[in-house]
């Protein structure tokens, strides 16, 4: 049952939540126990009409309907909207749009793997069958793919996934025997910026027919992980994509960082939760992780040369030139800089709340 994975937060948490229309099904007493926290950080903050069409999402990545870039998935079909809730829907598209736009960015942001789909190429429309009644729709709506720039059918899709996922499991299998989650952590900060550099569109590397381009791919984890190249929203999903094959849990942070003397832009970075103990229980804390920040390698304009840029990259670690200033950072070294968009503007001014940090 797909559902399981998705469900964050304990049951208590459940349980309080509002029944709004597009309830989640209750439960069984083996999915409880089976309940995971690792991706499902964004969507146990979203309203219960999102949480059914994150789930619509989510059965279409496990049909691997997603990979086809224009397959649709039936919302009332498949049992994730009940009637009521799509009558109630059709007539309120302000609603519907809200749910949606949420949905969509907390899917990507708790399933970076899923590099393969342009998000805001997803759309969800409403249609009627022969007897009147309404149904909602997934798909690609006027759009001829909901694939990322780049891929052209499953079969490019498929060929991308399994690079992709060869360097995630590269980088956590020799994370895998350090000792503690920390060191693991420091293992994957330092493959990343060891091998990605930080390009725009501008700068990024001009390939052969066969990849032309890293330009649609500088925001995902694959840009990263296998064209070695991106922006921060690339350096963070990939981070995240490698500490949940080891089990580490970690989430996507959107904001600002400010430079000296400079405008604040917009930033994606990291937070990574250690626990003290055997279980979530026995307490936790939350570090912040930076690779776009740690990361020396970066060319902002072909005019420019590196050094010009040196002085937003400091040097505070003894690895190489590779810099640990961001690495499990705490509050008094991040909030110089670092700045959190509790309002998402990716997820249609959603809120999502994310935790102190020490």
């Amino acid at each position: 049952m797909w559902k399981k994975k998705l469900l964050a937060g304990s049951l208590a948490l459940l349980m309080c939540l509002s029944a709004a229309i597009g309830m989640v099904p209750a439960l069984s007493a083996e999915a409880e126990t089976a309940i995971t926290e690792m991706n499902s950080f964004h969507y146990g903050q979203l309203t219960d009409t999102a949480k059914a069409i994150y789930d619509g999402i989510y059965g279409m990545y496990e049909a691997d309907l997603l990979k086809t870039g224009t397959a649709d998935y039936d919302l009332r079909e498949n049992g994730d909207l009940s009637g009521e809730a799509c009558e109630m829907l059709a007539k309120d598209a302000p609603a519907l749009n809200e749910a949606m736009n949420a949905a969509r960015y907390a899917f990507y942001a708790d399933h970076p793997e899923v590099f393969y789909v342009d998000f805001p190429k997803l759309n969800i429309r409403v249609t009627r069958d022969a007897a009147g009644a309404a149904h909602l729709y997934l798909g690609s709506g006027r759009h001829a793919s909901y694939l990322t720039d780049g891929f052209a059918d499953a079969a490019e899709v498929d060929a991308a996934k399994a690079e992709f996922d060869a360097s995630v499991k590269r980088i956590a299998d020799k994370a895998a025997d350090a000792g503690t989650d920390a060191e693991k952590i420091r293992i994957v900060h330092d493959e990343i910026i060891n091998n990605a550099a930080y390009r725009l569109e501008d700068t990024c590397f001009e390939g052969n027919d066969a990849r032309p381009s890293n330009a649609p791919h500088l925001g995902s984890p694959y840009g990263i992980l296998v064209r070695k190249q991106g922006v921060c929203e690339g350096y963070a999903r990939a981070f995240k994509s490698v500490l949940d094959e080891l089990g580490i849990h970690s989430i996507l942070v959107q904001g600002v960082h400010q430079y000296d003397s400079e405008v604040a832009v917009e930033h994606m970075w990291n937070y990574v939760e250690l626990e003290d103990g055997t279980s979530r229980s026995a307490g936790s804390c939350w570090y912040a992780v930076d690779l776009t920040q740690d990361d020396p390698d970066v060319v902002v304009s072909p005019e420019k040369e590196l050094s010009d840029y040196t002085q937003h990259f400091d040097t505070y670690g003894e690895h190489g030139f590779e810099n640990e200033k961001y690495l499990l950072a705490g509050q008094l070294t991040l909030n110089g800089r670092h700045f959190v968009n509790e309002t998402v503007d990716a997820a249609g001014g959603y809120r999502f709340a994310y935790p102190p940090i020490e």
